[in-house]
């Protein structure tokens, strides 16, 4: 892996960036090129490759995923793949845009002796019910043939979907604007879709 030479006291120091066992010998030659026998097996911390994220994953919301890896010093970048089609990325947080399983990959760079070093986790993003707090809307009052504009005030993480029902059997819609043709009192939904 590493051949150092000792000063003139017998001292040396092996730095390595990259540990991919957790043993070590160290071997001694002389200028004749004898060689000592092996030194006994020395344990060390061996780079470890990982990452963490939270459990009950909703779509919209960010993930942040940690990395947890474990290495000697060097001058490593990592790279995360998130199994969504999306760009590589140096940074570790991620927003979905839609619910399934995904396989994500944390690869360590520069390739060490000739290995691409990488690990795959399986994530799932779910549709969730959101918890708006609360999910509400204002209307002002409004004539026939006038055009209504629901605001829709809900205070909800995210990117949830609404749809609003306006209660005159019109078909549902995603934007908050309605025309009533007949005078009349109607019940008008807001409705927050989500799993389950």
């Amino acid at each position: 892996m590493k051949t150092v030479v000792a000063d003139a006291a017998g001292n040396w120091t092996a730095s390595f960036d990259f540990i991919e066992y957790p043993f070590i010998t160290a071997t001694a030659r002389d200028s004749r090129n004898n060689t000592s026998e092996l030194s006994p097996a020395k344990a060390i911390m061996p780079t470890t490759l990982d990452f963490f994220f939270p459990p009950n994953l909703c779509l919209g919301q960010p993930v942040t995923f940690d990395n947890t890896t474990t290495t000697c010093p060097g001058n490593f970048t990592f790279q995360w793949d998130f199994g969504d089609g999306s760009a590589v990325s140096n940074s570790g947080t991620h927003t979905y845009t839609a619910p399934g399983s995904y396989m994500v990959t944390l690869t360590m760079l520069p390739s060490i002796y000739c290995k691409i070093y990488k690990i795959t986790k399986p994530i799932l993003i779910k549709n969730c019910c959101s918890p708006c707090k609360p999910l509400d809307f204002e209307i002002q009052a409004v004539c026939v043939n006038d055009t209504a504009t629901f605001v829709n005030t809900s205070m909800c993480p995210g990117n949830p979907n609404f749809v609003w029902n306006f209660g005159d059997g019109s078909a549902q819609s995603s934007t908050g604007v309605h025309i009533y043709t007949v005078a009349g009192t109607y019940t008008v939904k807001l409705i927050i879709y989500g799993s389950p």
